[in-house]
């Protein structure tokens, strides 16, 4: 699931956004935790997870209509509620919460982008780094902020659904007239369905929704050369601001490399993917050169996420 498998190939806006709603890997380099951002993990238990909360569903469902005799439509309405409340937590849980976390990671490198960016003759050196800490401390407050709304979104959500599985085993408990053994299974089948629909749905969903729009982008791709990147150039090179040591090493198109100046150019080609950039970490032989890759290596994913590559 979302591989690119085309060198010279770096999909629109579109699969690059909905890979943020998939589900990653957290990594901890050096005291440094990265919440993953162009990464998928365990689709192979997500998907028959799915399936299970269908079949679920719709047996809770059927013996609903069984009891109770009711119009299809709205047991229609009561299936797909559950699939819908889960898919707005997943919007809230992640997507924009995931960039934002992973912003928080390198609120200080953002910080100094921003100050650096404006035309101000600093008298003291210092001065310039107590600006850049103020705003970062004021980037990561606000992002903390939005996280924390969005989580509590999120959570409402998630209530919603655990609500709207007791009412249907009271409703069901109230039709059926007794507490048997078969209305223990409906019990136990919606407590298992509304935690599957919390922790799986929305990851299925999304793994899915974004594969569909990557395989789209590389269609335009291999049939008219939209979204392609010039051949064995890389696309974006920085300069990777450290006092460590750093090992030059290559990792699928991505590249460290010792300038001429001495200082470490950070050269990427395409998809900048969390595996990748894990390749380059790893290698590096003290923390202090592990943490500088790390966080450097995180904005520039940021900044492909954010930018689109040029039709050719």
């Amino acid at each position: 699931m979302l591989e690119i498998t085309h060198n010279d190939f770096e999909p629109g806006e579109k699969p690059k956004k909905l890979w943020t709603y998939v589900r990653k890997e957290k990594r901890t380099v050096s005291g440094v935790t990265l919440p993953g951002l162009f990464g998928i993990r365990y689709f192979g238990f997500d998907a028959p997870m799915f399936v299970l909360i269908v079949v679920l569903e719709l047996w809770g469902l059927a013996n609903l209509l069984y009891v109770g005799q009711f119009q299809i439509i709205y047991m229609a309405g009561a299936f797909l509620a559950d699939f819908v409340f889960a898919i707005f937590h997943h919007v809230f849980s992640m997507g924009k919460t995931c960039v934002l976390e992973n912003k928080i990671v390198i609120a200080h490198l953002l910080a100094r982008e921003a100050v650096c960016g404006k035309k101000t003759a600093w008298v003291k050196p210092e001065d310039k780094e107590k600006a850049i800490d103020g705003e970062a401390k004021r980037l990561e407050k606000e992002f903390r902020r939005t996280v924390t709304f969005r989580k509590v979104m999120a959570q409402v959500f998630a209530i919603s659904i655990f609500l709207l599985a007791a009412a249907k085993v009271f409703l069901f408990y109230g039709l059926q007239d007794s507490f048997d053994g078969l209305t223990v299974t409906i019990l136990l089948s919606y407590i298992i369905v509304a935690i599957l629909h919390v922790k799986v749905t929305g990851y299925f969903f999304f793994a899915v929704l974004a594969q569909i729009f990557l395989w789209i982008d590389e269609h335009r791709f291999i049939k008219g050369g939209q979204f392609a990147l010039e051949p064995n150039v890389p696309n974006w090179r920085g300069i990777i601001k450290t006092d460590a040591e750093l090992t030059e090493l290559r990792v699928g198109e991505h590249a460290i490399v010792n300038t001429q100046t001495g200082q470490y150019a950070f050269l990427t080609h395409g998809m900048l993917t969390d595996d990748e950039l894990s390749g380059l970490i790893r290698d590096q032989r003290s923390d202090r050169a592990k943490r500088d890759v790390a966080l450097h290596g995180l904005r520039r994913q940021i900044n492909i996420l954010e930018t689109n590559p040029t039709p050719s």
